[in-house]
């Protein structure tokens, strides 16, 4: 059975170095790395040459926008606290902050252990590369690194996937769609949006003239930063924690909205069901939802999936 390597990032800082010394440098993490089964996620070697590190200005924003996806990627974060950094401290902001990821700080003089950074984010401290690629091997040793997806993944970047809503091919490949809907069924109706994450659709359904919206999603952090949104701009939406996939949601819903949903609108929704037991629930809750009269609208998702296979799907509910 193939076993995938563990990743790392390595953050160090780069000020005052030539291009030759940094290049050095990372190729003999890269083979201390491999000493112990590891593989550093590079975020120089191979993608920056010579012209281009010594024209490169590196402040923050440029630092978010090499290093975020290679951040993500690793399955822990390590920083060389050797010298003060302005880069390394925002890629080290990045991991926690948006990805909690495992931070190992590398510190040789202890007298850094007051830097608030360590405080703050680092969740291990060692004295070398060699330690801490020891520490990293042993700590993962007995753990299976095989990635698995889950429905949650977005709670860890519920911050960064609010932006997501706002790029141009949100607002001009899926909302046409998700509006034309909502202008044809969702006037002075009742708007039930499932897998609704911060609320961007159930504010598209309150500016089609909805009553009542109410936004569902599973996810505490995206419903925290939908819920802050209505308390500056209140459009009157209603937001719950609650899992839609689960046998449970029901039991968890306030029974005034159960048999009332005029729409019930989940783009994305069908697809992020794991199991066929869990497509079964989700299926069974829309269903509970909905009026004699409501109508479900799941976007693409669906048509794709049942194109692909129609008789999973004949659990649909019919309403």
């Amino acid at each position: 059975m193939f076993t995938p390597k563990m990743k790392v990032f390595v953050s160090a800082p780069f000020t005052g170095k030539t291009w030759e010394e940094v290049t050095k440098e990372r190729k003999n993490l890269h083979k201390l790395a491999k000493s112990f089964g590891l593989e550093i996620v590079e975020q120089f070697i191979g993608y920056q040459g010579k012209e281009d590190f010594e024209k490169k200005d590196y402040n923050p924003s440029f630092i978010l926008a090499k290093d975020k996806n290679l951040i993500k990627e690793a399955d822990v974060f390590v920083i060389d606290f050797s010298e003060i950094s302005i880069g390394a401290s925002c890629e080290l902001t990045i991991a926690k902050e948006l990805f909690d990821k495992k931070v190992y700080a590398v510190i040789r003089d202890k007298k850094r252990k007051n830097h608030p950074w360590v405080r703050f984010y680092c969740d291990f401290i060692v004295e070398s590369f060699d330690d801490v690629f020891k520490k990293i091997k042993e700590d993962f040793s007995n753990k299976s690194l095989i990635a698995k997806v889950d429905k949650r993944q977005y709670e860890p970047i519920a911050t960064e996937y609010r932006l997501v809503e706002e790029t141009p091919a949100q607002k001009y490949i899926y909302d046409p769609e998700v509006n034309e809907i909502l202008n044809k069924y969702a006037k002075g109706k009742t708007v039930v949006v499932l897998h609704g994450g911060s609320g961007y659709r159930a504010r598209l359904a309150k500016k089609a003239g909805a009553s009542k919206v109410v936004c569902i999603d599973m996810s505490y952090k995206q419903t925290q930063i939908g819920r802050l949104e209505e308390e500056k701009s209140p459009l009157g939406i209603d937001f719950l924690v609650l899992d839609p996939y689960s046998r449970e949601f029901l039991s968890s819903l306030p029974h005034e909205l159960i048999g009332c949903a005029d729409v019930v609108l989940g783009a994305f929704l069908l697809d992020h069901a794991m199991t066929i037991e869990e497509l079964k629930a989700v299926s069974q809750n829309i269903a509970a939802l909905l009026s004699e009269k409501g109508v479900k609208k799941f976007g693409n998702d669906f048509w794709k999936a049942y194109n692909k296979n129609p008789s999973v799907l004949k659990i649909i509910a019919k309403k």
